[in-house]
């Protein structure tokens, strides 16, 4: 649909994860949440400037997402991307 999806995996430390986002400057980040901590160490700022910003995955819970600033996916990954490319920017 036009778009372009960087994986980055799970290994990436936080610092990896913040200068990937500095350098792709992207319009949409999901994050994957499968341990709460993880989620905490990298929070901090991450959806900054990101037009979308969401959180799926065992971990993600409503309170966790507000506290990131983010959305809770209510759905599979490949159905948000579509939905997000079908907005107006």
């Amino acid at each position: 649909h036009g778009g372009r999806i960087t994986y980055l995996g799970a290994d990436t430390p936080p610092g990896g994860l913040q200068e990937s986002i500095a350098a792709l400057a992207p319009s949409a980040i999901v994050l994957a949440v499968t341990v709460m901590a993880d989620a905490r160490i990298v929070g901090d700022g991450l959806g900054k400037g990101a037009r979308v910003f969401a959180i799926g995955g065992r971990s993600a819970t409503p309170e966790l997402a507000a506290k990131l600033g983010a959305e809770v996916l209510d759905c599979d990954p490949v159905t948000a991307a579509i939905r997000v490319a079908a907005e107006p920017q």
